[in-house]
């Protein structure tokens, strides 16, 4: 009882606190993935503006990049002869289909000078030529008769790039009016790219020189994508107009004209910068592609660069894992400290609960103990009630007993003792339940019969005073099963007194049979319940077994009662002393239970009417009973 009280309280204790524990662990859950995503939106806000930033100032980097070079263009924009100079083109001279490199001025053709042989300009050339150093190659075309010719700036002849630009863009340069800019243009398909700058540099009227400054966009990438990239910024893309890839961080993507909606999950973005203007930023969730290039989740930033006529713009990609490792380090330590919480919670629970289980033990076991101990002197006083458990009587007869207990208190009772009259009485009995309840009723019943049958003599009578007398008392509906046997050893007579009880079994040499008493209510129901007292003779030698029902309702291990029909087969030998029948009888029951745990009290009265008998006979000494 008290290890499964024990027990109780502890799986009580364990669950409050393991619940306790779970809630705490799931607060310091929902606290750290708080902590994580608001981190993690704070880290994202600030990859945002910086990678915002960045993509702005690489866009002005290249606008300003290109307006310097229109500058310069500009200042070396003669709008007149000097005084004295002759003009010998034509003012309604047209374009030509073509264009023409134009051999050197010479003798043969007078009236042809190059731009470079002005009076002025040699200055100018150099500083020009000193400004462009390393960002383009700056040429002059001119128109002279129906030829466009082309001069460097330099002196030297006509490079094959040049020749290249007039033959394959001769239409173009005859739509030109105004400063202006080209698309991506790859003149050698194992080169870079570039783009022409070009600035009409003739006098009023129709367009007769061009100063064109062809711009490479490896410089573009070197200065300012390249740069991007060192901060950070995985991948940038320089588009023109025709979304075509001027210049990126993987050059070999470069020259490549692309459509952004290509990869359907890269569209909406797309539509959405392109509806602010190609400019935003943006987080891409799930894998992309742009082009022939493949991106894990990031995050995008687009930024128009407004060049001369032309509107392009760059898109800066950098993979959300730089977030998330930003993140990753911060959550490490959050999670470190959470962790930290959650054990130093789990140590306390788990040291309280076992102080707890520990002190509730010391309780339980200190009660238990001094219940043992109240048990204990409960069954000592008991014990005191009952008589010897043998007694041989002057009369010849041959009594032996034991009681067993199913828990520490008996509610079983047994009792004989000389009436005044020389007879012999015996007395069982069982109170419903066991315990101290039990014990309670117990003795007050064997206290009644001790008591009253002395004065009446009559079994009958005496169970009428004893169930009149239980009927008084409160007992919380539990009864009495009694049996009394009035043993008149000499005539060889027995009256009986019986009560809800079994009948005594009978051995007159012919094995044990239980005699045929006609049943009457049990004690403690009925106030005015009436008893009757039956009659019946034994033969000399005879034994009679007297035993509660915690002896014929005896279970083994499969549930299986011995019932009395197993008990008389196991006490067939007859011609038996009462303390063999009483050890027999034992015997056989814990043979029946092969260690199966009694559910019920067990009490064996065994008297033997000896053949023969001396009246100066003396009582023989008391014999203990083997239990």
């Amino acid at each position: 009882m008290m290890q499964r009280d024990v027990k109780k309280f502890a799986a009580r204790i364990l669950i409050s606190h393991l619940a306790l524990l779970a809630l705490v662990l799931a607060v310091v859950f929902v606290a750290s993935r708080q902590v994580y995503n608001s981190a993690r939106e704070q880290t994202l806000k600030q990859a945002e503006d910086r990678q915002e930033l960045l993509a702005n100032q690489t866009a002005r980097g290249i606008e300003n990049f290109y307006d310097a070079i229109l500058a310069d263009l500009r200042l070396f924009n003669p709008q007149e002869s000097e005084e004295g100079d002759p003009d010998t083109r034509p003012s309604t001279a047209q374009p030509s289909a073509g264009f023409n490199l134009l051999r050197p001025p010479d003798a043969q053709r007078p009236g042809a000078r190059s731009f470079a042989g002005r009076r002025g300009a040699n200055l100018a050339v150099q500083l020009l030529t000193q400004q462009l150093q390393g960002r383009s190659h700056l040429f002059w075309i001119e128109r002279q008769d129906e030829y466009w010719d082309s001069h460097p700036l330099n002196g030297a002849g006509s490079s094959p790039l040049e020749r290249d630009i007039i033959d394959q863009l001769h239409t173009w340069l005859t739509t030109i009016r105004k400063p202006t800019i080209s698309g991506f243009y790859k003149p050698y398909p194992d080169q870079g790219g570039m783009n022409l700058v070009v600035a009409p540099a003739g006098r009023r009227g129709p367009v007769s020189s061009l100063l064109v400054a062809a711009v490479g966009t490896r410089p573009i990438q070197r200065e300012f994508l390249d740069q991007l990239s060192r901060n950070g910024a995985v991948n940038a893309y320089l588009f023109d107009q025709d979304m075509t890839v001027m210049a990126a961080s993987q050059p070999d993507v470069v020259g490549v004209r692309t459509e952004m909606n290509e990869d359907p999950h890269l569209a909406p973005m797309i539509a959405g910068f392109r509806a602010a203007g190609y400019r935003g930023v943006g987080e891409m969730r799930k894998s992309f592609r742009i082009g022939s290039q493949h991106f894990a989740p990031s995050m995008l930033t687009a930024e128009p660069i407004q060049v001369l006529d032309k509107q392009w713009y760059l898109l800066v990609v950098s993979p959300l894992s730089d977030v998330d490792a930003i993140v990753r380090g911060l959550f490490k330590r959050a999670v470190f400290w959470a962790a930290f919480v959650a054990i130093a919670m789990a140590a306390i629970l788990v040291s309280t609960a076992t102080q707890l289980i520990r002190g509730r033990m010391r309780l339980e076991r200190e009660r238990h103990e001094m219940l043992q101990s109240e048990l204990r002197q409960a069954r000592q006083i008991q014990l005191a009630w009952l008589p010897d458990k043998t007694r041989i009587t002057a009369s010849g007869l041959d009594i032996a007993s034991i009681n067993r207990p199913a828990s520490h208190i008996s509610g079983d009772f047994y009792n004989f003792f000389d009436l005044p009259d020389a007879r012999t009485a015996v007395v069982i009995g069982d109170v419903t339940g066991h315990g101290i309840s039990a014990a309670f009723l117990m003795a007050t019943a064997q206290l009644l019969v001790r008591s009253t049958l002395p004065r009446v003599l009559d079994p009958g009578r005496c169970l009428e005073e004893v169930n009149r007398q239980l009927c008084m008392q409160v007992f919380n509906g539990q009864f009495v099963t009694m049996l009394i046997l009035v043993i008149d050893a000499a005539g060889r007579q027995i009256e009986a007194g019986i009560a809800g009880h079994p009948p005594p079994l009978l051995d007159e040499g012919q094995g044990l049979a239980p005699v045929a008493l006609e049943p009457q209510l049990v004690l403690g129901v009925e106030r005015n319940a009436t008893y009757r007292t039956q009659q019946f003779s034994i033969a000399a030698g005879s034994s009679l077994l007297l035993y509660t029902d915690g002896v014929v309702e005896a279970q083994n291990a499969a549930g299986q009662r011995l019932r009395l029909d197993g008990l008389r087969n196991a006490l067939a030998r007859s011609d038996r002393s009462a303390s063999t029948l009483v050890d027999a009888t034992l015997a056989a029951v814990n043979s029946f239970r092969k260690g199966s745990e009694l559910k019920d009290d067990l009490t064996l009265v065994a008297v033997h009417l000896q053949p023969s008998q001396s009246p100066s006979a003396q009582p023989a000494p008391l014999v203990p009973a083997s239990v």
